[in-house]
């Protein structure tokens, strides 16, 4: 009898191994107790790529400005107020789509060798 006393003993001092030891840290905890610091690299990363998505997202909608200038003028008459508007639109497109891309591509590139991966090349 004497034996089940100091086993009953020792797992009333020991912690049940469902439960965490202190020193171990929570499982599925969603916000950690101190949370790191914002990497200031991949905050400029991130303007870099929301200025790239936004360039693109306004090129993109020049270019359909475009070709709606183009078939209204087709479906009326094709005056130069339609040709200068297609112009205008499919020139200011490009400027904006221009460096929106390659940007995109420099922060992707980024990513990629941030995670170890090849370059795609």
């Amino acid at each position: 009898m004497e034996v089940t006393a100091v086993s009953d003993e020792r797992s009333a001092n020991q912690p049940k191994s469902n439960e965490p030891k202190s020193n171990e840290p929570k499982p599925n905890n969603p916000k950690p107790d101190n949370p790191p610091a914002e990497d200031p690299i991949l905050a400029e990363r991130a303007r870099w790529s929301s200025a790239a998505d936004w360039g693109k997202r306004l090129g993109y909608g020049f270019f359909l400005g475009a070709m709606v200038a183009f078939f209204v003028g087709l479906a009326t008459t094709f005056t130069d107020f339609w040709g200068w508007l297609m112009f205008g639109c499919l020139l200011v497109g490009s400027v904006l789509l221009l460096p929106a891309i390659i940007i995109g591509y420099a922060v992707k590139a980024a990513d990629r060798h941030d995670l170890g991966l090849p370059s795609g090349h």
